[in-house]
């Protein structure tokens, strides 16, 4: 902790985009110019932990749960200690899992089963729009939720003749939910 932040609160430039290797021998572990990447587990409370945010280098904080509310307690405490909006990852071949971890999570992208730092960002094999800028949605303080990426920096100008008014019935879009909830 103290060479990440040594101030306790501030990451330090020493160990921001460094390679494993060289933030190993900064805090003196063995063998470290082997290593390729640091584990570290999270052990206190999230939001008095700085391994629950953004580390910007190869160091990741790995957490315990026993049960799969007791992950998606973790990542809203995560995602509330470093900032709601920005992503989260699950490995996991339950749909139930995936889907209930994408409703609750205040996240605007979850990368399922994929790395999630290359994923993130674009790739070839997932859909996303390459970024170097990630949106954070309202959630975070951003107008967009999206992947920042080349459309978001052409003007486009709508043109617009008037068409045939529709005006859609509100009980076909919202019947259902009134009987359930009330109007």
């Amino acid at each position: 902790r103290v060479v990440m932040w040594p101030d306790g609160a501030s990451i330090s430039k020493n160990v921001v985009g460094q390679p494993a290797g060289k933030i190993a021998r900064l805090a003196d572990l063995p063998d470290a110019d082997h290593i390729k990447f640091i584990m570290v587990n999270g052990e206190t409370v999230v939001t008095e932990d700085m391994f629950s945010g953004e580390k910007l280098s190869p160091v990741l904080t790995v957490w315990k749960y026993q049960e799969f509310a007791g992950a998606i307690d973790l990542v809203k405490q995560i995602t509330r200690f470093s900032g709601y909006g920005h992503s989260c990852g699950i490995h996991s071949q339950d749909e139930g899992h995936i889907m209930e971890l994408a409703l609750k999570a205040k996240v605007s992208r979850m990368m399922v089963n994929q790395v999630q730092c290359y994923a993130n960002s674009g790739n070839y094999n997932n859909g996303m729009p390459f970024a170097l800028t990630l949106g954070c949605g309202t959630w975070g303080g951003n107008i967009t939720s999206e992947n920042v990426h080349w459309k978001h920096f052409i003007n486009t100008t709508w043109v617009s003749y008037p068409i045939p008014e529709v005006v859609p019935d509100e009980k076909a879009i919202f019947g259902e939910v009134w009987e359930k909830y009330g109007k």
